[in-house]
């Protein structure tokens, strides 16, 4: 007999209130008369439960000086002990029911805490992407209203650039104005470049003099001052200003209009 596990089935606490038929208790007693561990272990829990105040009824007091124990059965009432029982079972019951509950709510709540971060992060985000977009909007229409202002005012002269080489397909727009020397280049449909930058000339019979450097933009860019100008001419140079074009990398050429 596996002692160990014979301790562990729990007859032993059903004996003691009052749980088991009269045979089933006979059993426990002959048991443990047999098995000093199993006697032992009968003894310490009649002494717990002897110190809690719990009442037993173990089955040699219930059917203790009885003829015939099988006829007195059937008149035992429910012990305190039988009731104390139960109501400690529902009692467990409804804890583990409610600790299940708990972690439940537990985890309904926090995923929809996570859910409401993540609404609060995306609205945000999209804050702060609409704040981009009205700074990129208002920049444009800025750059449009700059570019309206120079090509309405008749103190301009308007110089469109044209492709030089026919695989470089863009053109630009150099707006100059003869009585203050002012040069503005409007560079938006020029691609960007990888390596290099681009460089205007003004062309005065046939010399080229730099008028600097610039890289694409939406908005109007000042240029250096130019007094006197038959065409503008744009090339691709190395990184830096350079003092005379390499007309190889002459990309776009406009004349002035007489």
């Amino acid at each position: 007999m596996n002692v160990n596990q014979y301790i562990k089935s729990g007859k032993i606490e059903a004996y003691l209130h009052g749980h088991l038929s009269y045979k089933e208790a006979r059993e426990v007693e002959g048991i443990a008369q047999k098995h000093p561990e199993i006697s032992e272990r009968l003894e310490t829990l009649k002494s717990i439960i002897g110190k809690s105040g719990i009442p037993s009824s173990p089955m040699d007091e219930v059917f203790l000086d009885k003829d015939d124990p099988k006829e007195e059965m059937a008149s035992v009432e429910p012990t305190a002990s039988s009731w104390g029982g139960a109501l400690y079972s529902l009692l467990f019951a409804l804890c583990v029911i409610g600790l299940i509950l708990s972690m439940a709510l537990n985890v309904y709540f926090s995923n929809r805490l996570v859910k409401e971060q993540r609404i609060v992060a995306s609205f945000q985000t999209f804050q702060k992407n609409a704040a981009l977009e009205k700074e990129v909007l208002m920049s444009r229409y800025n750059a449009i209203n700059d570019q309206l202002k120079v090509a309405l005012n008749l103190d301009y002269t308007r110089v469109n650039l044209l492709p030089f080489k026919e695989e470089f397909g863009y053109d630009a727009v150099v707006f100059w104005r003869p009585e203050t020397s002012e040069v503005i280049i409007h560079s938006d449909n020029l691609p960007a470049l990888r390596e290099g930058n681009y460089q205007l000339w003004s062309i005065v019979r046939g010399v080229y003099s730099s008028v600097g450097v610039f890289s694409p933009s939406l908005e109007l860019q000042p240029m250096s001052l130019v007094s006197e100008a038959d065409a503008f001419a744009i090339t691709i140079e190395p990184n830096g200003e350079r003092e005379k074009p390499d007309i190889s990398q002459l990309v776009i050429l406009g004349s002035v209009p007489k």
